[in-house]
Parts: structure tokens; sequence; C-alpha cells
């Protein structure tokens, strides 16, 4: 009798399923380590940006409170202090103080990180400005007890003075801000920001 032969599988290599969801995984979780990397990078960059901003206010402060404690008569000095501190806190924005006196808003300080003097002269010859709520924001901050925007100044419908005052001192956005004295409006802190757009808040 012949004898059979034995056929001979060839083995067939499987694949194992779970290597690609392996793959799967492992892409998933660096993703999720980059992704938690950069939150955490934000997170630290906006607690240094707080603190910043703490030492930053805080400093400001304490100038003003030591020009007052040192000029018991003339009161200049102090609008200066306010002045050149909200014009380093919103770097780099212009800063005027004004303030509302025999029915006008008589100009009492400028500062500002880099501009000529000549610039801040121009500015100044714009004052005093009637109080007129209807064609001064800054009246209307002063009445209204509330800070005023104008993302552009040489937007159509820009009251006549801040188009007269953005011609003098040549910025693009202004800010109008109330200084209160037991909750009655007694002048301004204005902004100005050489690029349209710019928002205080």
């Amino acid at each position: 009798m012949a004898k059979r032969k034995k056929s001979v599988r060839t083995p067939v290599k499987r694949h194992s399923a779970s290597k690609p969801r392996k793959r799967t995984a492992d892409v998933d979780l660096k993703k999720d380590n980059a992704r938690l990397k950069r939150e955490l990078k934000q997170a630290r960059e906006a607690r240094f940006r707080e603190a910043q901003q703490s030492v930053d206010y805080q400093t400001a402060t304490a100038d003003v409170l030591s020009v007052i404690s040192r000029s018991t008569r003339d009161v200049q000095p102090v609008f200066d202090a306010i002045a050149r501190s909200a014009a380093r806190l919103f770097a780099p924005c212009e800063a005027t103080l004004t303030m509302l006196h025999n029915g006008q808003l008589q100009w009492n300080a400028t500062a500002s990180l880099g501009r000529p003097v000549e610039a801040i002269e121009r500015t100044r010859s714009i004052y005093p400005i009637p109080f007129d709520t209807e064609r001064s924001p800054s009246a209307r901050a002063i009445h209204e007890r509330r800070i005023i925007e104008i993302a552009d100044a040489r937007a159509p419908g820009t009251p006549e003075n801040t188009r007269r005052a953005q011609s003098a001192g040549e910025f693009r956005a202004i800010t109008f801000v109330p200084m209160l004295r037991d909750d009655v409006g007694i002048g301004t802190i204005i902004l100005t920001h050489p690029k349209a757009g710019f928002k205080l808040s």
C-alpha cells in the first residue's frame, strides 16, 4: 500500500487587534499630555500677569499716596502723579487728567511714555472745554458716572470735542474714566491710544 503523504500546513500569522488599539491609545495619550502642558503654561502665564498687574497697581497707588502726603498745599504734584501712574499702567496710552470747575473741564495734567512735549502742549491747548454732555464724552462720563470708550476717534459720529482732541493729540482710540468724590463726578482720567480698537476692559 502506498503511504499517504502528510499534508504540511503553513501556519497563518494572526495579527493581534490589540496593537492598532494600543497605537491609537498612545497617540491619544501624547495629545492629552501636549494639551495639558499648554494649559499649564497658559495658567502660569496668566497668574504671572495677574501678579505683575497687582504689583503695578500697588506701586502706582503707593506713588500717588506718597505725593499726596508731601503735597499738603499744592495739588498739582498730585495731578501729575495720577497722570504718570495711569500712563505707566496702561502704556502705550497717554493719560490726561481733567477737573470740573465753574462749568468747564479744565486741563490739569498729561503724561505719556515717550511723546514729545510739543504733542502734550497741543493736547493742552484745546482746554478748557464746556461741560456739555451732548458734545463732550468726558462730561457725559462724569454726569453718568461710568466709563465711556470710543474705539476710533476718526469714525463718523464722533463728538466735536473728541475730533478736536484727536487732531491735536494724534491718537485713535480714547477712553474716559470718571473720577468720583462722595459718589459725585469731579473730573476724568482720559486714556488715548495710538491704535484704533483699544478698550480699557
